[in-house]
């Protein structure tokens, strides 16, 4: 319960004083990752209502949007573009985009090779190719996610007085771990993350 207040006063906070146009990916980032709907309709409403303005000051941010949340968007009545022009060209960039992702992703090295050919290769052969996609796949992954986090560090600067934003983003993290914990996940890792989120804060103070 007491999780529960802190949480609401925490969004209530977000929404009535830190959420702006420097913030909201910021916002809409930690929405999606710890699936806050409340947060999420907030961030998603202030994209629509100033998207040209933020499409514009950074395009790979509106890219990077999941399909879900960006189809969301993009049906809203009140959208915020000058011309159906400006609505067409963005969703040819944001699938444009996509679709240039897609064709770096490796494909699996069964799919490559073809059914025949992979029939006939040796277990140590098949786990060679194997690996090399698995190398292959996390070098990709590791890349987008970390241009991911410097698209969304350079599109906002947050700057806000008595209100500490990482420590936040810490005061979440472990609220929502803790509340798994509690409905009886055994999750060892979530133990750690929890564990390493109070040592953070004890070197904070």
């Amino acid at each position: 319960m007491q999780c529960d207040k802190l949480l609401k006063d925490i969004l209530d906070h977000i929404g009535t004083n830190l959420l702006n146009l420097e913030s909201v990916a910021h916002f809409l980032e930690l929405a999606i990752e710890f699936k806050i709907d409340s947060l999420l309709e907030d961030t998603s409403k202030l994209i629509v209502t100033r998207f040209m303005h933020v499409a514009e000051a950074n395009p790979k941010f509106i890219y990077l949007l999941p399909h879900a949340v960006m189809i969301e968007i993009l049906e809203q009545d009140d959208l915020n573009i000058h011309e159906e022009y400006d609505l067409v060209h963005w969703v040819k960039e944001y699938f444009k985009y996509h679709e240039e992702y897609a064709t770096k992703v490796p494909q699996e090295p069964m799919l490559v090779a073809g059914t025949e050919v992979w029939s006939h290769l040796s277990e140590s052969e098949k786990k060679a190719r194997n690996d090399a996609f698995t190398k292959e796949k996390k070098l990709l992954t590791d890349a987008v996610d970390k241009q991911k986090k410097l698209d969304i560090a350079n599109f906002h600067k947050i700057g806000t007085e008595g209100f500490q934003l990482e420590e936040m983003r810490h005061a979440i993290e472990k609220m929502f771990l803790e509340q798994k914990i509690k409905g009886n996940v055994d999750n060892e890792v979530d133990k750690r993350k929890i564990a390493k989120t109070d040592e953070w804060k004890t070197q904070k103070s």
